[in-house]
C-alpha cells in the first residue's frame, strides 16, 4: 500500500495533488487543518493535512465462479431449511403449489416466507388461478406500499442521508433522487458529502452537483454535519452521502453514530444491494438497530436474475421499502417500489426488472 502526506491550502488542491500522484482509486485515511509554525504564522489561515493512500489490486479470477457457487449453496440450504420446517414426509398435493414452491426458492426467498405464503395449501385443491390470487394477496401484505420523502412534510430545509455498506450505489442513487427533486420537482437542493474516504466518490458527486448547479458542502469528520446544515437553511432539501460502512468495523460504524448523536434528520434511507443473501441482510440490519426508523432502498436489480433480496429485506428489517435502482444512469434508473411489478416478476410473469415509469 502506497501512503502519502499532503499539506494544502484548500481540499480541492488536495484532490488534484492525490489525483496526479495516486490516482482516483486512492482513499482518504485522515484529514485535518494544521496551524502554520512559528511566530509569524500566529494569524495565518491554517492549513489542510491530508493522508491519503493507493492499495495495490489483487485480481481474483475465481471470484466471481465461487460467489456463484456460494449462492447456489444458500439456495440448496434454503430449500433443506424448507423442507424440513414443513415436514419432509408432507409434500404438497396441489401441482400448482409445489410449483410456486420451487419458483419461491428459485428466488431464494427466506425459508420462512416461503412457508408463510404456502401454507394452508398442502391439501388445497382449488384451481391455479385461485392459489395464484392468494399468495400474490399474501405477497402484498409481506411487500407493503412503498414509503418515498415526504415532499409535503413543510420542514425546511428537509435533511435526508443515505447510508449503507460499501458498493452498494449510495453516492449513484443520490443523485439521482437529487436531480428528481431539483429538475423534475423545481426544489433548492444542496448536497454533503462526509464519503472523504474515496477520491473518486467526492470528485463523481461534485460533477452532479455542477451539472444540477447545487451546491455540495465537503466535511471531514462527524461532528461538522450540523455546521455544514446551517449554512444551508434557505434549501427545501439536504441530501447527505456517507461512506461505505461494512457493518463488520467498529471504527467506521462508531463514525455513523457519532453522526446521528449529533443531529436528528428527517429522512434515512438504507441501501442494499439485490444481490445480497439472507445472512448479510440479516447482520446488516443488527448492525443497523441503533436508527429509531429508516427506509430501504434496494439497488442493482440489473445485476441479479432474482428479487429474492425485495422481499427479505421487507420480512427482516421491517422497514418500508422506497426506491428501487436498475442501472448507472443519472436520473432515469430509479423509480419508486412497485409492488405489483415486484410480485408479477417474482412470479415469473415478467423476466427482468426496467424502468416503468419515473421517480
Amino acid at each position: 500500500m502506497k501512503i502519502k502526506r499532503y499539506v494544502t491550502e484548500s481540499f480541492q488542491e488536495a484532490l488534484a495533488k492525490i489525483n496526479a500522484e495516486l490516482g482516483k482509486d486512492a482513499v482518504i485515511l485522515y484529514s485535518r487543518n494544521i496551524k502554520r509554525g512559528g511566530i509569524m504564522g500566529l494569524f495565518s489561515k491554517p492549513k489542510l493535512e491530508v493522508i491519503a493512500a493507493l492499495e495495490e489490486k489483487v485480481n481474483f479470477p475465481e471470484k466471481d465462479r465461487i460467489e456463484k457457487l456460494e449462492r447456489e449453496l444458500d439456495g440448496l440450504k434454503n430449500y433443506v431449511r424448507t423442507m424440513e420446517n414443513g415436514n419432509t414426509q408432507k409434500k404438497y398435493k396441489n401441482e400448482f403449489v409445489e410449483k410456486y414452491k420451487n419458483i419461491f426458492i428459485e428466488q431464494e426467498l427466506h425459508p420462512e416466507i416461503t412457508e408463510s405464503l404456502l401454507e394452508d395449501f398442502y391439501d388445497f385443491a382449488a384451481s391455479a388461478e385461485i392459489i395464484e390470487a392468494e399468495i400474490k394477496k399474501r405477497l402484498y401484505r409481506i411487500i407493503g406500499d412503498p414509503v418515498t420523502i415526504n415532499v409535503s412534510s413543510g420542514k425546511k430545509p428537509c435533511t435526508v442521508i443515505f447510508i449503507g455498506p460499501t458498493g452498494v450505489g449510495k453516492t449513484t442513487t443520490l443523485a439521482k433522487i437529487a436531480a428528481d427533486l431539483a429538475l423534475n420537482k423545481g426544489y433548492k437542493i444542496a448536497l454533503i458529502t462526509a464519503d472523504t474516504y474515496r477520491i473518486a466518490a467526492v470528485e463523481q458527486l461534485k460533477v452532479y452537483a455542477d451539472i444540477l448547479s447545487i451546491d455540495l458542502e465537503v466535511i471531514y469528520n462527524p461532528l461538522e454535519i450540523v455546521k455544514a446544515i446551517k449554512k444551508f437553511s434557505d434549501k427545501d432539501f439536504i441530501l447527505i452521502d456517507t461512506a461505505g460502512r461494512s457493518h463488520k468495523n467498529q471504527r467506521h460504524m462508531l463514525d455513523l453514530v457519532k453522526m446521528f448523536n449529533s443531529y436528528n434528520f428527517d429522512e434515512v434511507f438504507l441501501l442494499l444491494s439485490a444481490n445480497m443473501r439472507v445472512k448479510d441482510i440479516d447482520e446488516i440490519s443488527r448492525a443497523y438497530n441503533f436508527l429509531p426508523d429508516y427506509k430501504l432502498i434496494i439497488t442493482k436489480l440489473d445485476e441479479t436474475s432474482v428479487l429474492g433480496t425485495i422481499v427479505n429485506a421487507r420480512y427482516i428489517t421491517k422497514k418500508p421499502l422506497s426506491y428501487v435502482t436498475f442501472g448507472q444512469n443519472v436520473p432515469e434508473d430509479i423509480e419508486i417500489a412497485n409492488t405489483s411489478k415486484i410480485v408479477e416478476i417474482l412470479l415469473e410473469r415478467s423476466d427482468c426488472y426496467g424502468p416503468s415509469g419515473k421517480a
